[in-house]
Order: C-alpha cells, then structure tokens, then sequence
C-alpha cells in the first residue's frame, strides 16, 4: 500500500471491512428469506 498517515490507512481499512461484512450479512439475509419464503409455499 501507498505509504499514507495511519488515520487514512486505518478509515480505508475499516472501510473495506465494513463493505465486506454488509455483503456477507445480505447474502445471508437474502438467503435466510428465500428459505422461509419456500417454506411458507
């Protein structure tokens, strides 16, 4: 990585953290709600 001040390395870092977790959780979410939309079928 460039070299950067460790304020900016650390916001870009819980950046892409934060990023990855939302689409983990959505992809959980969406997958949790399909299931039970199949079971209410």
């Amino acid at each position: 990585m460039a070299r950067m001040n460790p304020t900016a390395q650390a916001l870009i870092i819980s950046t892409v953290a934060g990023a990855a977790y939302f689409i983990v959780a959505d992809k959980t979410v969406l997958a949790t709600a399909r299931d039970s939309f199949k079971i209410q079928l």
